[in-house]
């Protein structure tokens, strides 16, 4: 709803009177609505919180799987002769060590 209109709406409110001649409730009713929209926005925001972290830890299958597919490659794990070869192994750890970091601590965030 448009803010606004609705501080409008409850301004005419609060001034108007029933037939009867007592003050109509309809301002309290819009004021309360007001703050239920703000309640419905904060739920909002956490439930795309929690969508959020639902397609991250969802994200994270896929390097890990792949992490844990190298680790069994003893074709990647062989005892470097060269330079090069420990180079690169070295930071293929440091990767593989990073993956299941964050992986690890997404799936403490998910239980």
């Amino acid at each position: 709803m448009d803010a606004d209109l609705i501080e409008r709406a409850a301004d005419v409110a609060r001034d108007s009177r029933n037939l009867d001649g007592e003050t109509v409730i309809i301002g309290e009713l819009i004021d309360r609505i007001k703050v239920l929209e703000s309640d419905d926005h904060e739920w909002y925001l956490q439930a795309k919180r929690i969508e959020k972290l639902e397609r991250v830890y969802e994200a994270a299958k896929e390097p890990r799987k792949l992490v844990d597919e190298q680790a069994e490659d003893e074709g990647l794990w062989f005892v470097a002769e060269t330079a090069p070869e420990a180079y690169l192994q070295m930071h293929l750890r440091r990767l593989h060590a990073l993956i299941e970091c964050f992986t690890a601590e997404v799936n403490d965030e998910n239980g």
